[in-house]
């Protein structure tokens, strides 16, 4: 990143002080360009905030807000659509313009406008055919949705799961393992535990010990049915063990969350 470095390592000055050129603002200005389009380059035109349509019809406004697009962070005044028909379209142009205070006479002697804005012009219709030169303001995703976008499959990668072959080494004595059972847990250490299993009667009320790294940090009650269409309390406890009210022979079917 483009810096003046004006002091030592020490934090004196090393310069000795010197006359401050245009090319030096310019020098840092671009640094500071380059760090915020390395941030938000890799997530591509989106709205950073703002932008929210409020209202229909003749109240419908557009909230202030700020617009990442093609490299340049646009300010978006509010605007209100002043229109009393239905549906209403926005449509969004960006551009640049130099304010009043910003002009200077250089030492030559010429006038020169130095402060340059980037900003949004509107457009509020009702006809939904974009104009040349313009983006529609509902094509452009918001940040929060990209990143989420971008994060999720990330997550995903990140998740960890034992099959019905891992579970089946892990269940007590009396209980059998029927297919399509699984435990995960996401990055966030959301557990899901699906389990369809068998008791022949004789088990005893604890069915399954929990692998360390899958324990909740407190015991979890939740419910479960057996093929009989009877109800059991399930435990689900932090040393381990996943305990159930009844043994009774027959199926069941559990469907449990819990969070490490």
């Amino acid at each position: 990143m483009n810096k003046l470095e004006l002091l030592d390592s020490q934090g004196n000055e090393k310069t000795g002080g010197f006359p401050f050129k245009w090319d030096d603002l310019n020098f840092m200005q671009e640094g500071l360009i380059d760090a915020i389009k390395g941030i938000l380059s890799p997530v591509g035109n989106c709205i950073l905030s703002g932008c929210e349509i409020v209202g229909t019809g003749a109240s419908a406004t557009l909230s202030e807000g700020y617009i990442f697009y093609d490299g340049e962070i646009y300010y978006c005044a509010s605007r209100s659509a002043g229109y009393l028909y239905t549906p209403i379209y926005f449509y969004v142009g960006f551009d640049s313009s130099y304010a009043s205070s910003g002009y200077r006479v250089t030492q030559l002697g010429s006038g020169v406008n130095i402060h340059s804005s980037s900003g949004v012009s509107f457009m509020v219709t009702t006809i939904s055919s974009t104009p040349s030169n313009m983006v529609a303001l509902d094509s452009i995703p918001r940040y929060e949705d990209v990143m989420a976008s971008l994060l999720v499959p990330s997550l995903k990668s990140l998740r960890t799961e034992l099959d019905s072959n891992d579970i089946s080494s892990l269940i007590v004595s009396g209980w059998t393992v029927n297919s399509n059972c699984y435990i995960s847990k996401d990055a966030l250490g959301n557990v899901t535990f699906s389990l369809h299993v068998t008791s022949d009667g004789t088990g005893n009320l604890t069915l399954f010990n929990i692998p360390q790294d899958y324990r909740p940090d407190r015991t979890v009650v939740t419910s479960g049915t057996n093929s009989l269409g009877d109800g059991c309390y399930v435990f689900v406890r932090s040393t381990g063990e996943i305990d159930v009210s009844t043994n009774s022979a027959g199926s069941y079917y559990l469907n449990l969350n819990w969070l490490v």
